[in-house]
């Protein structure tokens, strides 16, 4: 562009020069109508010259004050973004930190990046219902793109629209492409709908795919296994593949022990013969008027032969406490529990010594654990 305009200039000059090199000064006479315009070649261009000079310093103040109006105007709109992505910022913390009421109000007033205009209504969606306002969130829900729709069937579910969720889970059933996010979001649609049908035919897809981390598949066992009765209980686990049966183990023995005594006893003992005692605690811990015969025998027997024994000393403890031998649990504890161990039994020894009227000692241990 410089070069083009350098060239014009050299030409014109040497159009306005050429006359006066030549001896000869030249006229131009330009007619329109009743205007005419004359006068020798050299002042034309000098004339022209100086023309283009003043349109070009016009230019140049006309873009000068145009870009300070620009500039002004670019500076508002970047505060006035800023402020949105702050407000974005602030309510993302503002619900991490479970403050959802706060969460909603900034999120409102956010900048969103486009495609994740879906993600900012989810989440205010979840502040809703975490805030007990079900109408807040189904219009939140309303605003999520279709093809997210997969991703908040467990929040359509507590917001009551689960008809609204069924569709795009059915579709799950037969997308072999499915990511594990979305089967993660199927498991969960299936226990709130509790549809264990469903549920016991995916559930063998779901571990193949390590669709659910360990936390995610004991709460769906404790939650599947709660709702079933003594046959479907023991259908459900028997039919499970054998790395699911260790994960469900814990739930399923939890939840026998209120049907069937004898078999939990038979299973415990099992356990306990493997050396598994810390299982042992976990599930006896949840249990009460839970006959133990057998295991009971099982670790008394080998007490005479380790009478100190810690783990088969608490082992005993949760037995007699499971069992409703509070006095038993209690003596027990008064001779185990220390303070390398208290932090993980301190729990089960102070609702024995609460059984036993021994309140000091209960609020004790909890005033220094809980």
């Amino acid at each position: 562009m410089s070069k083009a305009i350098i060239t014009v200039v050299i030409a014109l000059v040497v159009l306005a020069l050429a006359p006066v090199a030549i001896g000869e000064k030249g006229y131009v006479l330009i007619a329109f109508n009743d205007y005419t315009i004359e006068g020798t070649i050299t002042a034309f261009v000098i004339a022209i010259i100086l023309l283009a000079a003043f349109s070009f310093v016009i230019y140049k103040l006309l873009r000068y004050v145009l870009s300070l109006y620009g500039i002004t105007r670019f500076k508002w709109a970047s505060r006035a973004d800023k402020r949105k992505l702050s407000n974005l910022k602030t309510g993302v913390w503002q619900f991490i930190n479970r403050d959802f009421t706060g969460a909603q109000q900034s999120l409102a007033k956010a900048h969103v990046p486009a495609g994740w205009e879906s993600i900012a209504q989810a989440i205010s969606a979840r502040a809703a219902l975490e805030s007990g306002n079900k109408a807040d969130a189904r219009l939140h829900l309303e605003k999520v793109a279709q093809q997210d729709a997969s991703n908040i069937a467990q929040m359509l579910v507590e917001s009551e629209q689960a008809e609204l969720a069924k569709e795009s889970m059915e579709q799950i059933t037969k997308n072999k492409k499915a990511t594990n996010l979305e089967l993660a979001n199927f498991a969960e649609y299936l226990v709130a709908q509790q549809d264990w049908s469903t549920l016991n035919d995916q559930l063998s897809r779901f571990e193949k795919k390590h669709a659910l981390s360990d936390e995610q598949w004991q709460q769906l066992f404790e939650r599947y296994f709660a709702a079933l009765d003594l046959n479907a209980l023991n259908s459900a686990y028997g039919n499970l593949p054998k790395k699911l049966k260790e994960k469900a183990e814990f739930h399923y023995l939890t939840n026998l022990a209120s049907f069937s005594p004898e078999q939990t006893d038979k299973c415990l003992l099992k356990l306990a013969k493997g050396d598994k005692y810390r299982e042992v605690w976990q599930i006896l811990s949840k249990c009460n008027n839970t006959k133990l015969f057998d295991t009971q025998k099982f670790i008394q027997s080998r007490l005479k032969k380790i009478p100190e024994d810690e783990t088969l000393l608490l082992t005993l403890a949760y037995i007699a406490k499971a069992q409703g031998d509070f006095e038993l649990a209690c003596k027990v504890f008064n001779k185990v529990l220390s303070r390398e161990n208290a932090n993980k039994h301190w729990r089960v020894a102070a609702e024995c010594f609460n059984q036993t009227g021994q309140l000091d000692k209960a609020i004790s241990l909890y005033q220094t654990y809980a």
